[in-house]
């Protein structure tokens, strides 16, 4: 019995410990979304323009992956490449994002440019850029905020 009352206790303890680690991270306003944004507009633009421009339906790259490679599909259900940046600049950039700014990825889908700068949980938040103006549909958004530049939002995903 006594066995069965200092286990409970320890389960009981463990559940307060989760839920007092899990309100203890700090809630991203709207407001420091649209800072950080504006911090990094132009760099996040000069990357999405590069993306655009290299012609591939699919792009990712990863902080894991070297920051002078980009793995390149037709689309998403294709087999893809690695190439190679082509681009100080971008490069530049892109080790930027990554190891000062704690991005995770930046992928490009048919309609859309996005920079994942979060994830805890199962669930992933960063800034987007639709390239055609619509709502991007390419993945599960659980929230799309509209940020001040035309065609960029953040955005929640889990």
């Amino acid at each position: 019995m006594a066995k069965c009352i200092f286990i409970m206790t320890g389960i009981i303890i463990i559940i307060i410990a989760v839920v007092v680690f899990i309100k203890s991270i700090p809630t991203i306003t709207k407001k420091e979304n649209e800072r950080q944004f504006l911090k990094n507009e132009q760099i996040l633009s000069d990357i999405t323009v590069y993306f655009k421009n290299l012609g591939y339906g699919y792009i990712l790259i990863k902080s894991s992956d070297k920051c002078d490679t980009l793995y390149v599909a037709s689309n998403t259900a294709t087999m893809g490449e690695r190439i190679s940046i082509d681009n100080d600049k971008i490069e530049n950039d892109i080790n930027t994002l990554f190891k000062n700014n704690g991005y995770l990825l930046i992928e490009k889908g048919n309609n859309y440019v996005r920079f994942a700068v979060s994830g805890l949980l199962g669930h992933s938040g960063g800034y987007l850029y639709s390239l055609d103006r619509s709502i991007p549909i390419s993945f599960k958004v659980s929230s799309l905020d509209k940020l001040s530049k035309d065609g960029w939002y953040w955005y929640v995903e889990n």
